[in-house]
């Protein structure tokens, strides 16, 4: 796996259980994460392939 792919994927993920407050929802949804999942997924497979993962977005 390529760094670069790690490194997407950690700035992402960092905080990801944060909160707007200590009562209120999670920052980031149940559907932005399965987002970046499939977004990791389509990168590690292009970069198995390859064609590299693009840099961090």
């Amino acid at each position: 796996m390529d760094d670069d792919l790690v490194w997407w994927a950690l700035q992402l993920l960092h905080g990801i259980d944060l909160r707007h407050g200590p009562d209120d929802d999670h920052l980031h949804t149940d559907e932005q994460v399965a987002e970046w999942l499939e977004e990791f997924r389509i990168r590690s497979r292009s970069n198995a392939s390859g064609a590299g993962a693009s840099a961090p977005e």
